[in-house]
C-alpha cells in the first residue's frame, strides 16, 4: 500500500463485520448518489507531522472523519459500531504500514437532506478518529 490512508481503507474492506455491511462501498469524501446503502465515506480532516530541534520525527497524527450512512438510524449506527470494532484500539502493522494508534475520539449523529424524489433521508452517524502511524515522507 502506497499510502496510511490506503492501508486503512484496505483494512475496512477486509474486516469481517464491515463487509457484511457495505461491501466494498467505502469511498474517499463522497461517494455517488447512485451507491446503495449502507455506505462509509471518509476523509482526512488534518494532518500533525511533529519536529524535534534536528528535523521531523517520522510520526504523524492524523484526525480523520468516517460517516456511516444508512436508511435508518439503527443501521447508521450499527455500520459505526462495526467501524469502532474493526478500528478503535488497533495498533500494529496492516497493509506494510506501522499504526502506533487508533482511537475514536468523538461520536455523533446527523440527519440527512431528502435526495430529490425520496421520501425519507439516509440517517448518519460521524466518528472522528485520531490516528498515529509512522511516516517517513517528511524525512
Amino acid at each position: 500500500m502506497e499510502t496510511a490512508e490506503g492501508a486503512i481503507v484496505a483494512k475496512l474492506k477486509l474486516d469481517a463485520g464491515v463487509a457484511a455491511l457495505v461491501g466494498t462501498r467505502v469511498h474517499p469524501t463522497t461517494s455517488p448518489q447512485a451507491v446503495a446503502l449502507p455506505k462509509l465515506t471518509y476523509q482526512v480532516i488534518d494532518t500533525q507531522r511533529p519536529h524535534s530541534n534536528d528535523g521531523p520525527i517520522g510520526l504523524a497524527t492524523a484526525r480523520w472523519q468516517f460517516d456511516c450512512r444508512a436508511t435508518d438510524l439503527i443501521g447508521a449506527k450499527r455500520l459505526a459500531r462495526a467501524v469502532r470494532r474493526c478500528l478503535n484500539g488497533f495498533s500494529g502493522t496492516t497493509s506494510g504500514w506501522e499504526f502506533d494508534s487508533i482511537r475514536v475520539i468523538d461520536e455523533r449523529e446527523f440527519p440527512e437532506t431528502p435526495q430529490p424524489g425520496t421520501e425519507k433521508p439516509p440517517q448518519r452517524v460521524t466518528l472522528d478518529l485520531s490516528v498515529s502511524y509512522a511516516d517517513d515522507s517528511g524525512i
